[in-house]
């Protein structure tokens, strides 16, 4: 579909149209300089319309001030009309707002709920947050396990970020196991010394010295 009948759809009063003009005027393509006060425009109207993603678009310019003034409380309702709907990217982004207490009370709890929400919507981004939440105990007891294991997840999707943390874990694990069997190894030679008066005595008969390594 062409600029100019996403134009005529759109001032036809076609939602998904008139999102679609928006991205035009927001990325400037199409010939169209870029004009972030038209993009909202056609996003918010969109949004009035209920289109989803109409809604999280105007959302987002709310948040950043973008072709608007700055008004928190108002992508929180759009943003959350449109992940009630089941719009991924809203779930995300209404996750991150409660996550970092934009327009709302911090609610790790509902961050929580919405990041999986969008990571079962097929979110990597959800499931790597998701990760860090877990393995850094934000809102919750930490849970390693559970961290690596959406790590895991993560990296069957490509997403590098996830790798790395999963590889730091390993690693960190690694050397908590090193830390420990080095530990052990002392504590078994404490627990038998070998006087070095002893040794001709005890090589003298054929024995070894006790070795830790």
């Amino acid at each position: 579909m062409g600029l100019r009948e996403v134009m005529d759809k759109a001032s036809g009063g076609d939602p998904r149209a008139q999102n679609a003009l928006g991205y035009y005027y927001y990325k400037g393509d199409g010939g169209v300089d870029r004009d972030v006060d038209r993009a909202f425009i056609w996003f918010n109207m969109a949004a009035d319309a209920g289109d989803p993603e109409g809604e999280c678009n105007a959302a987002y310019m709310y948040v950043h001030a973008e072709g608007t003034n700055a008004n928190l409380e108002e992508a929180i309702r759009l943003y959350t009309d449109s992940a009630e709907k089941g719009y991924v990217q809203s779930m995300f982004n209404l996750a991150h707002m409660y996550s970092d207490g934009l327009g709302v009370e911090q609610d790790w709890s509902k961050a929580i709920d919405w990041y999986t929400k969008a990571m079962d919507g097929g979110s990597a981004l959800a499931c790597y947050r998701l990760g860090v939440i877990y393995e850094e105990g934000r809102g919750v007891e930490p849970d390693p396990p559970k961290a690596a294991s959406l790590y895991r997840k993560c990296t069957e999707t490509g997403y590098s970020k996830a790798l790395v943390r999963l590889g730091v874990m390993t690693l960190e694990a690694c050397g908590r196991i090193q830390a420990l069997s080095q530990g052990l190894r002392g504590f078994q030679c404490g627990r038998l010394p070998v006087a070095r008066e002893d040794v001709p005595f005890r090589r003298r008969h054929g024995e070894e010295r006790q070795q830790c390594s």
